[in-house]
């Protein structure tokens, strides 16, 4: 099964049931994902860390954590939306709720199993969601937003651990907003120094914090959001590994084949060649 969803959709949401045991290779999405289970059992690891989801488990992926999954019981039932980075930064403004999506410190957890009060709220939001992402009425995309807000309100009442909440708002909005930055500029020659310079920030400092709150350094964020776009390019177009290095952000096809393999451990036509045949 090809789970590898490729859309430059900035919103996509999706009800599946499954009736028969499988299982779904490492795969990725280039958007942040949200799973919320209704029926059925479920193992997944992302990114080294494993969970055994079940009804009412709610899970949080963002779009650098590649992850696999394998049905324990059935059937399985389960809500499915994608998020782009754009539409999280533009509809979730709150930068302690935007967490839970973007940050990724040491002991981050990706699933919470929700006890019935808060679990029939999410619900209740998700077919409205979908009811609001199927019509696409004038400003569907608004009012998906604010439901998407009300679910992680929700959450966050109930489950506060599961947020960054060690720092002030202030400066989880700070690095939310560095992050944006490399997001928009990733085809640049961005550094640590001149995005500390741009934000008036010290650079050691900058590189401190940002290690701190989203489990990265600035560097591997950089290389991520890189390899983030040329797995897209890969997948979905038809470009030579040349074409899909300079798309990308990468300036040399021999750094971009060496970053990639060492990343991802494949090289990129091995990538492309795998992802198509599953």
């Amino acid at each position: 099964m090809n789970n590898n969803k490729v859309t430059n959709k900035p919103f996509s949401i999706e009800y599946k049931e499954t009736i028969s045991a499988f299982s779904i290779k490492e795969h990725y999405h280039n958007a942040h994902e949200i799973v919320f289970i209704t029926e059925g059992e479920v193992e997944f690891e992302i990114s080294g860390k494993n969970y055994r989801a079940k009804k009412n488990s709610i899970l949080f992926i963002n779009n650098f954590e590649a992850h696999k999954n394998k049905l324990i019981t059935f059937p399985y039932k389960r809500y499915l939306i994608l998020v782009s980075q754009d539409f999280a930064h533009s509809y979730i403004t709150n930068p302690l709720l935007l967490s839970i999506l973007k940050q990724r410190p040491e002991k981050f957890k990706h699933m919470i199993n929700v006890k019935d009060n808060c679990s029939f709220l999410i619900n209740s939001m998700l077919k409205n969601i979908i009811n609001e992402y199927n019509e696409q009425r004038k400003q569907h995309f608004e009012v998906i937003g604010n439901y998407l807000n009300l679910i992680l309100i929700n959450i966050y009442r109930n489950y506060e651990d599961f947020f960054f909440t060690s720092i002030s708002n202030s400066t989880l909005e700070m690095i939310n907003k560095v992050q944006k930055h490399i997001e928009e500029n990733y085809l640049d020659e961005i550094s640590l120094e001149n995005t500390a310079k741009a934000f008036h920030m010290d650079m050691y400092y900058l590189s401190r914090l940002f290690k701190k709150v989203t489990g990265f350094t600035f560097k591997d964020y950089l290389i991520y959001q890189r390899l983030s776009k040329a797995k897209d390019l890969l997948v979905s177009t038809t470009k030579s590994v040349t074409e899909v290095c300079i798309s990308s952000g990468f300036n040399n096809v021999n750094h971009f084949i060496r970053i990639f393999k060492i990343k991802e451990g494949i090289t990129p036509l091995k990538f492309r060649k795998k992802i198509r045949e599953s």
